[in-house]
C-alpha cells in the first residue's frame, strides 16, 4: 500500500503526530528502531478506528518501500537520544 507520509520514531510525540494526520485523512506508514513500538503504535490505531489509514513497517527497506513518491518523511527523534 502507496503511503503519503512516513513517521519514524514512535515515542510519544512521533505516535501522536501519526495517529493526528491518519484522523485528518493521511495513509500513514509508521515505522520505529523497536518493532514492538510499531506493533504497539498499530494497537492504537485500531482503538481509534484508525487502523485501514495505517500501515506497520519492521525494518527501514519496508518503511520507505510504502511510502510513495516523491517521499514526504518526519523523523522524531528523543531530545535523550
Amino acid at each position: 500500500m502507496a503511503c503519503e507520509l512516513g513517521v519514524y520514531g514512535l515515542a510519544v510525540m512521533g505516535v501522536n503526530l501519526a495517529l493526528n494526520a491518519a484522523s485528518k485523512g493521511f495513509q500513514v506508514c509508521v515505522g520505529n528502531r523497536t518493532p514492538s513500538k510499531v506493533d504497539a503504535a498499530l494497537q492504537m490505531a485500531a482503538t481509534q478506528g484508525l487502523r485501514e489509514k495505517f500501515v506497520g513497517a519492521k525494518d527501514t527497506k519496508e518503511f520507505v518501500e510504502n511510502i510513495k513518491r516523491p517521499r514526504r518523511i518526519i523523523m522524531m527523534v528523543q531530545a535523550s537520544v
